[in-house]
């Protein structure tokens, strides 16, 4: 377990880092399409837009502000003001971002399942939801039957998040 705990760890601190610069970068380009909500990609796939100039605003304000607890009332008002933004992934990191810094893992381990149910697949998520199922001693079969599906999921996720194809030149 420590073996497994360690090695998420890793993928964790390599994959969160990806995972924020990824989402600050999408926020710098829908900067200019503030106003073109809806428009598709040239892909032909949706883009995901901002709903005003406000929103932006308000997500630039979070990713600049370093203090946990000034973060987490920025979160909550912009989950107040947009609840059905396209960037609700985004919005759920930062709040396990914060919860993390803040040292609240119930509501780390809360802010995982939302991640969960948007992706799947996000390894940051996959590896709090293991490791907080053990370490908050939830030995409901609920909590244990969630922490060994995201366990399984994160393990089953680590040869496809590392595959050799990805890996920079």
């Amino acid at each position: 377990l420590k073996r497994f705990v360690g090695a998420a760890a890793v993928a964790s601190l390599v994959t969160m880092p990806l995972s924020a610069q990824q989402a600050q970068g999408q926020a710098q380009g829908q900067a200019q399409a503030a106003g073109q909500a809806g428009q598709p990609a040239a892909g032909g796939a949706a883009q995901k837009n901002w709903k005003d100039r406000a929103e932006y605003d308000l997500y630039e304000a979070i990713t600049k502000e370093a203090t946990p607890a000034k973060r987490l009332e920025l979160l909550n008002s912009w989950n107040q003001k947009y609840p059905t933004t396209d960037f609700k992934l985004e919005r759920q990191l930062l709040y396990l971002d914060t919860y993390q810094k803040l040292g609240q893992a119930p509501k780390i381990l809360e802010s995982a399942k939302n991640i969960i149910a948007i992706d799947p697949q996000n390894l940051t998520a996959l590896y709090w939801m293991a490791y907080l199922t053990s370490s908050l001693n939830n030995t409901s079969p609920e909590a244990l039957d969630a922490g060994e599906k995201a366990g399984n999921a994160l393990l089953s996720a680590l040869g496809t998040a590392f595959a050799p194809a990805k890996k920079p030149a």
